[in-house]
């Protein structure tokens, strides 16, 4: 990746790294689509339209269950304590917006 912007010292680099052959000889590596997805995503908490916390999940986490990891972040279950869940509005791998009255 650095010989297009320095090429003699990749050049370099690449012989002191043992390899026998010249680095412009060398095919690039192939584009796999499964290495750039992420493993978990950030997720915001809001509690009647604010934001009140952001929590990480993992990307295969349904509506249910993200709610549920947004119930158990500290922050916002002392927020909640003692007030009633009117509705729970989830958009997925983005948001959880938790009303209250």
């Amino acid at each position: 990746m650095l010989s297009p912007i320095t090429p003699h010292i990749a050049e370099e680099l690449w012989e002191k790294l043992g390899h026998p052959t010249d680095l412009l000889s060398v095919k690039w590596p192939a584009y796999r689509e499964d290495l750039t997805r992420d493993e978990q995503v950030e997720v915001i908490i809001q509690i009647n339209g604010r934001l009140r916390g952001k929590i990480v999940v993992d990307d295969g986490f349904g509506g249910d269950e993200t709610i549920a990891h947004a119930l158990k972040d500290p922050r916002i279950s002392v927020l909640i304590d003692g007030k009633e869940i009117v509705k729970t509005v989830v958009v997925p791998k983005k948001l959880v917006n938790i009303v209250l009255r």
